[in-house]
């Protein structure tokens, strides 16, 4: 697929965010004393993170989950214990996973979650309250959100690939969803996380 030709090539702004992502990540983990068995990463792209973090923590079951299933061809190789998930993030069900989730996290995966603030039911919100009920109690979601125009080379591409899945085109930056620090605050708070950083 040149989407995940493309991305993979182009993927110089996620490898420097990925490195910060991964140290952040590291040092809550340490924090807590936290030695993750079951892991889910949302949006593995080139599986760089899941690979590293699958090597440090040795999960039992290490979750893998993208639409693209070039990306989860890759993570099938390269990490521990991978189990492949290949969906929209939105039709992942807690029947995916085979147990309680101790650690989900995402790098630059969750903004492609469209946010409609005029609806009732926000897709993004309800992505968010499935992430609360697959995790168990004590459980853990980190995510780094980006900037809007932190990849700016990539929406092209993935504006074909939205065009080709869902037959229609989008004007990416209007389509994706960039809360502020606050608003993604009070939305988890409001769903039952707790903060811890």
């Amino acid at each position: 697929m040149r989407f995940s030709r493309d991305y993979i090539f182009n993927a110089c702004v996620q490898r420097k965010q990925n490195e910060r992502f991964l140290r952040f990540l590291y040092a809550v983990l340490k924090d807590f004393d936290f030695n993750p068995q079951t892991i889910v990463e949302f949006g593995v792209g080139d599986c760089e993170l899941a690979r590293k973090v699958s090597k440090s923590y040795l999960p039992e079951r290490f979750y893998l989950v993208d639409v693209v299933s070039d990306f989860i061809e890759i993570g099938k190789r390269e990490v521990l214990n991978a189990v492949p998930v290949v969906k929209d993030f939105r039709v992942v069900e807690v029947s995916d996973f085979a147990e309680s989730v101790d650690l989900i996290y995402s790098s630059n995966s969750f903004h492609w979650m469209p946010y409609f603030s005029f609806e009732r039911e926000n897709p993004w919100i309800e992505f968010m309250k499935k992430l609360y009920s697959f995790l168990k109690e004590g459980g853990f979601l980190i995510f780094h959100h980006g900037l809007k125009w932190s990849y700016f080379p990539l929406y092209d591409l993935a504006g074909e690939l939205y065009q080709a899945r869902y037959g229609k085109k989008v004007n990416i930056s209007k389509y994706l969803f960039y809360p502020s620090p606050f608003e993604i605050r009070c939305f988890l708070e409001n769903i039952g996380f707790k903060f811890v950083r």
